[in-house]
């Protein structure tokens, strides 16, 4: 039970980095889109 409990909480913080990865990525992407026309 502790074992299941301690992998699904696992699975929980790789699926919460991959998403901040993912929001990071798309954010720095809209940053270097606007970036360049005031430039």
């Amino acid at each position: 039970m502790q074992f299941a409990l301690q992998l699904e909480l696992t699975q929980y913080c790789l699926l919460l980095s991959a998403i901040t990865r993912y929001f990071a990525k798309l954010l720095a992407i809209l940053i270097y889109w606007r970036t360049p026309n005031e430039v």
